[in-house]
């Protein structure tokens, strides 16, 4: 798939699979896209769904991406971190007890806690609040 066929941006940082056979992209300056599987010839870019800022996103400039266990897609960006429920964004950033907001990488472990790497704040740990619904503490 290429700009030609519909992609927004050809500067992809992350790619990643999700349960449903889905392909999503995480672009440096275009958000990001999901192509649901009957794209995966890359010739047609009738199912191509493209999320930016304008939809919630934190940033456009996207550097990682991973899905988690319970089905959200958290998105390391250059302003901050988003996570993706499906149908809204929650933002996270300094304001919120991140210690940078440029985000390289991110892993969730067996207990739910999200591992956040960002360039000059090390590592962060968010631990989930299951009474708030997804909602957590840095």
């Amino acid at each position: 798939c290429s700009i030609k066929n519909g992609l927004p941006n050809a500067d992809i940082r992350a790619i990643l699979e999700d349960n449903d056979g889905s392909i999503w992209l995480g672009t440096y300056g275009g958000g990001i896209v999901k192509m649901s599987e009957s794209v995966h010839n890359f010739h047609s870019a009738g199912n191509i769904i493209q999320y930016t800022s304008k939809n919630g996103l934190i940033n456009d400039k996207v550097e990682c991406m991973m899905k988690d266990k319970d089905g959200s897609l958290w998105i390391g960006t250059d302003s901050g971190l988003s996570k993706f429920n499906g149908k809204t964004f929650t933002n996270y950033t300094t304001k919120q007890g991140l210690p940078k907001n440029i985000i390289r990488c991110l892993m969730q472990d067996d207990k739910k806690n999200i591992w956040i790497g960002s360039e000059e704040g090390g590592v962060s740990l968010f631990t989930p609040n299951e009474q708030s619904k997804g909602d957590g503490v840095f």
